[in-house]
């Protein structure tokens, strides 16, 4: 469900590593395979992204999050809005899968 509502569905260990990830996703992040997806994320957003974590954790719900990420294109870094959508697998790897809908404006310079 998630991968036909997103833009993107990335695979991340219990530790918040990402696994698995394409060309697709290294397409619009750049290298991320084995990077904490919080290190994607603009400061502000990571203690929400936690607690949504949390929430989707404890009760077996997806949880939706508007968040900013980070991206490179071309050696220069950007940002843009997005909604997220965590899903906890309760399995090891991958323990979470976060699908991302990329609003369509191009990214802004940081």
């Amino acid at each position: 469900v998630s991968e036909s509502l997103c833009d993107i569905v990335l695979k991340m260990t219990p530790d918040l590593r990402i696994m698995d990830a394409g060309l697709r996703e290294e397409a619009t992040f750049g290298r991320i395979n084995g990077r904490c997806f919080t290190e994607l994320m603009g400061e502000a957003d990571c203690p929400r992204f936690t607690t949504a974590l949390t929430t989707a954790s404890q009760t077996g719900l997806p949880i939706c999050l508007p968040v900013t990420l980070k991206k490179e294109r071309d050696g220069e870094i950007g940002a843009f809005e997005s909604q997220l959508l965590v899903v906890d697998t309760k399995g090891n790897a991958p323990r979470y899968l976060v699908g991302i809908q990329v609003d369509r404006k191009e990214p802004e310079e940081v």
